[in-house]
């Protein structure tokens, strides 16, 4: 089998066995886990370049939540959860993507709030 066979051959085993990947990871967690960690620190910069591409096309992608985001930031937080009243370290959570219809919620209610969707 020469180069060219065994890369066809890949493509069509992928094909068959399109959750391999998923199984390998679940049954090899922590060595993926160390491996990631591993080539991070081995390549920040590529690491900065990709992230930062993502970034951009993230907002090109979606300019109205962008512009929400931006906007909240300059929103004043009181430290209490709207859900849950108690004072926490709070996050604002987006309603809707118009710019200030957020509330302010603790890391456990906001997490919470997005689980139900």
């Amino acid at each position: 089998m020469n180069k060219e066979q065994k890369k066809e051959y890949m493509r069509e085993w992928r094909k068959k066995n399109p959750d391999y990947r998923k199984r390998y990871y679940e049954n090899n967690k922590e060595k993926e886990r160390t491996l990631s960690k591993e080539w991070d620190r081995n390549n920040k910069e590529k690491k900065l370049e990709i992230n930062k591409k993502a970034n951009s096309n993230y907002r090109k992608n979606n300019p109205i939540k962008t512009e929400a985001r931006i906007k909240s930031r300059k929103e004043i937080k009181t430290g209490i959860c709207r859900d849950c009243n108690k004072k926490k370290e709070t996050e604002f959570h987006h309603i809707s993507y118009e710019p200030h219809v957020v509330i302010e919620l603790c890391k456990k209610c906001h997490y919470e709030r997005h689980k139900d969707k």
